[in-house]
């Protein structure tokens, strides 16, 4: 998993590794309350969403802070959806991104260190949610990345849960586990499942970070959520799909393109895999009229 990581990040940004420029956890203790495509208020998030009131909020990376809006433009008087935010940009091209705070410390300008104060988290924003939210956009490539992949590891042993698998089409619902046989025809694969957060075992819905589908023993899919980019006028958290080719819901869950499922005895298997590496799979069997 490790080398795994390195060669990911080789991969997204050139040389990032080697000059020494890793990024550190936007604070502590580290509680993260959603992942990359985690929804809130109806709508996936293309970043981590990180719990706690009255907690010191810090830059992760060094840069130049490049943009600055409070809770409440005071030009327009209009409060913003995402509370406080702020832009800190690096020299590589990542854009760090924070909002959802009650406010920001400073304005515009350069030169913020690693570590730098950012804001004492809370509520704000039209959410309920008392945190923030911390989000990388690649400015090189024009997508958000995950920030997982820059940051370090957390001490993870629990397996995310596989929590409903449905076949959808012709305006019907089959959960796989409850549904024996279904007619011939085109059904989209919907997946629901949660990750596990913090010691006392809370569960968030999301997409996980990968995901492998077999049909009839053969693979047919295998996603991971490293970036996110714009298509067809939303946001495809699985960039390897065809156009089009996934959706992630107000709750969280997975939708992937129809297929065509043809009369006999069909199996469908899933593994899911969260960043630390913990596995989750399950099978089923049903019949196809």
């Amino acid at each position: 998993m490790k080398r795994y990581r390195q060669r990911i990040l080789l991969l997204l940004v050139a040389g990032l590794a080697a000059a020494g420029a890793a990024l550190d956890w936007p604070i502590a203790p580290v509680r993260v309350a959603g992942e990359f495509g985690t929804p809130l208020e109806g709508s996936p998030m293309p970043g981590l969403l990180f719990a706690g009131e009255e907690l010191a909020a810090r830059t992760a990376g060094k840069g130049d802070v490049s943009f600055h809006r409070e809770a409440i433009d005071p030009r327009t008087k209009l409060p913003s959806a995402l509370g406080a935010m702020m832009v800190n940009e690096g020299d590589d091209g990542l854009a760090e991104v924070y909002a959802l705070l009650p406010t920001v410390v400073g304005g515009a300008g350069p030169g913020a260190m690693q570590g730098a104060f950012v804001a004492k988290t809370g509520q704000a924003g039209i959410s309920g949610f008392k945190g923030f939210w911390f989000a990388l956009f690649d400015r090189k490539m024009d997508r958000w990345v995950n920030p997982r992949l820059f940051m370090p590891e957390l001490q993870d042993k629990k397996a995310p849960g596989i929590r409903k698998v449905s076949l959808v089409g012709n305006d019907k619902s089959y959960s796989l586990g409850e549904t024996r046989s279904l007619p011939q025809g085109s059904y989209a694969l919907v997946v629901e499942t949660t990750e596990v957060v913090g010691a006392d075992g809370e569960s968030i819905q999301g997409p996980p970070y990968f995901i492998r589908i077999l049909v009839n023993g053969e693979s047919q899919v295998e996603l991971r959520a490293e970036v996110a980019s714009t298509v067809d006028g939303r946001l495809s958290f699985y960039p390897d799909r065809k156009k089009g080719a996934d959706m992630i819901d107000g709750r969280g869950a997975l939708r992937l393109e129809p297929r065509m499922f043809t009369r006999g005895r069909t199996s469908i298997e899933i593994l899911i895999r969260d960043f630390s590496g913990n596995e989750r799979s399950a099978g089923w069997t049903l019949i196809v009229e």
